[in-house]
């Protein structure tokens, strides 16, 4: 075989002729002698009219036939609302983009490939970037997170721009100027890094959102009817929705939008590098849910779009998030437990691992120390065994220089006999 660079010849020599009468006919003054001409003869084809096509199609009949087994293995789960692998995705773009480098011969179609074989009704994967760049942008960005701030700004500009487009390009004065305001305010609000924060964001969102217009003169967001909810809300579900075996598009995850499959992605690379460290069973939801709430805080997602308040009427509640009515994520959740092993560095990682093994053992021993700050009134009979004091128990600790004898007397003979009591406001209980 024989491979011509075209492009190191020197450009005066870079047509047909000159190739034919410097390349070709020199190789095939080469050929003639009886016995090299007879065994290429045997081999060699010449090319007839119609001919390229049927080659092109047996050299890529691998290419072809793959992207056919793909589409039978998928197209069953293109149903409203699911969510395909990116990963599936990333790999079909890569076998098109070789396809059509094989039909083309251009070198660009690897890196760059703008549309998906329309007749194949892909969905909406793909929109205005090559799939192969769009794959990478959702599955392989630094930000993941801030995906879901991308698709809440893109549902209330839309939104919000239709709902004013009217007054922008009517006659009412008035109209179009709270119009102008409330553009200049979305504007603004799209500018912001933290868009789901309190201060300035939602100044913006109000003025944004609110049309004043219409007499409203109080602006604020309209409440979810499921009144306030603590940020463990949004991360359960957001772990719910991303783990099932078919995700779909229920609330929190925006129709239309990336963060469904950015998250079905994110979470199994995180329960993937925590199997690393022999992390098992319950410690991995624990890392997850931490990891997500931990990015929940820094973001300061404090509010979030929600699906339109129930109606009267008959039927399944919505499941679409629409732009004006907002969940809060104020309340208070349940109080977390100690930080987890599986959520810090792997030197921090070893010494909590080490302190919980130490502080099980301490518990399950009757000498062991203990403190008594530590158990609720609820788990108290865990250390109903013990038979040593608490570690608060020293008088050095105690409040009694201003005390009688008898108070320290008391106190002294609690410690002598090992006994323990609860102090209150004018009691004491042996």
């Amino acid at each position: 075989m024989y491979m011509l660079d075209v492009y190191q010849m020197n450009e005066e020599f870079q047509n047909g002729s000159d190739i034919y009468d410097h390349v070709i006919r020199p190789l095939l003054k080469t050929w003639s002698p009886p016995t090299v001409l007879s065994p290429i003869k045997d081999t060699i084809v010449v090319f007839q009219p119609n001919h390229i096509p049927s080659l092109f199609g047996c050299a890529t009949f691998p290419l072809t036939a793959l992207l056919e087994t793909i589409w039978e293995m998928y197209s069953n789960t293109l149903v409203g609302g699911a969510v395909i692998d990116p990963c599936i995705i990333e790999f079909t773009a890569m076998v098109e983009q070789v396809l059509n480098f094989s039909h083309t011969g251009n070198p660009m179609e690897v890196s760059t490939w703008e549309s998906w074989s329309s007749d194949r009704n892909y969905g909406q994967w793909i929109r205005t970037h090559g799939s192969s760049r769009r794959s990478q942008e959702l599955t392989y960005s630094k930000e993941h997170y801030e995906v879901y701030f991308d698709d809440v700004k893109h549902l209330v500009y839309a939104k919000v721009l239709h709902e004013i487009e009217p007054a922008l390009e009517g006659d009412d004065r008035h109209a179009c100027r709270v119009a102008k305001d409330r553009q200049t305010a979305l504007g603004q609000w799209l500018d912001e890094d933290y868009p789901l924060s309190y201060a300035g964001p939602l100044t913006y969102l109000l003025r944004a959102i609110v049309d004043t217009n219409d007499g409203n003169t109080v602006l604020q967001l309209t409440s979810s009817h499921l009144g306030n909810k603590p940020i463990s809300f949004f991360i359960d579900n957001v772990i719910k929705q991303s783990t099932n075996n078919l995700p779909q598009c229920q609330p929190p995850f925006i129709a239309g939008g990336n963060f469904l499959a950015v998250m079905c992605i994110t979470i199994e690379e995180m329960k993937r590098c925590v199997g690393w460290d022999s992390i098992q069973g319950k410690d991995v939801d624990s890392f997850v849910s931490e990891a997500i709430s931990h990015v929940c805080e820094s973001l300061k997602i404090n509010h979030i779009p929600w699906t339109a308040n129930l109606m009267l009427d008959r039927g399944n509640h919505s499941s679409t998030i629409v732009h004006n009515v907002w969940l809060n994520l104020g309340a208070t959740g349940a109080p977390k437990p100690a930080p987890s092993a599986s959520f810090l560095m792997r030197q921090e990682s070893i010494q909590v691992a080490a302190l919980n093994s130490l502080a099980q053992v301490q518990l399950s021993d009757s000498h062991g120390d203990w403190s008594a700050s530590e158990v609720r009134l609820n788990n108290f009979a865990s250390v109903l065994h013990k038979v040593v004091l608490p570690i608060e128990w020293n008088t050095d600790l105690a409040s009694l220089s201003c005390s009688s004898q008898h108070t320290t007397d008391i106190y002294n003979y609690i410690d002598m006999h090992k006994f323990c009591f609860v102090h209150g406001h004018r009691h004491i209980f042996i």
